[in-house]
């Protein structure tokens, strides 16, 4: 469980790429996002980090660790093969995705350690442990990843290896 904020940290710390945008600001993009071999390691580290805290999670922390798991693993999925450039721009459109479901993630675990860690008995393993099919669905449908789908593809077309 102690894991779990330092991996939602992680996920929302920001790099400035010095460009600005129309409006004048400056142009960020997720830290994890500025290679690949970045995207690699956070990827695996974080898939492992959600699993060894698994069975310590409250139901609330553990169906946000695992939409954000389904995240990750859709973003890396379907950007193999993408150049750290083009990696790089995916990471601008990306941004508030990985800033979203990382807070989602720290607020849920830290209500989980102020309220009921004293009160905790361990999770009922029958419960079900992901959020309903059409619910994960809908929220991922709901991401910068999925609305950006125009733009995420003509980046992975243009900056693919593939």
């Amino acid at each position: 469980m102690n894991h779990i904020k330092p991996l939602a940290l992680q996920l929302r710390v920001m790099g400035a790429t010095g460009n600005f945008d129309k409006d004048g600001n400056l142009v960020r993009l997720p830290m994890v996002l500025r290679s690949r071999e970045e995207f690699e390691s956070v990827f695996a580290s974080s898939t492992m980090t959600i699993l060894q805290a698994s069975p310590w999670l409250s139901l609330d922390t553990l169906r946000l660790a695992y939409l954000l798991q389904d995240y990750l693993a859709t973003v890396f999925g379907n950007t193999r093969g993408l150049t750290d450039e083009g990696l790089q721009k995916l990471g601008q459109i990306l941004r508030q995705d990985f800033v979203d479901l990382s807070s989602d993630l720290e607020v849920a675990a830290h209500k989980y350690f102020e309220k009921e860690v004293y009160r905790r008995k361990l999770r009922d393993h029958e419960e079900r442990h992901k959020y309903p099919k059409s619910e994960s669905e809908a929220r991922l449908g709901a991401t910068q990843f999925m609305k950006s789908w125009a733009e995420v593809a003509a980046i992975l077309d243009k900056h693919g290896s593939g």
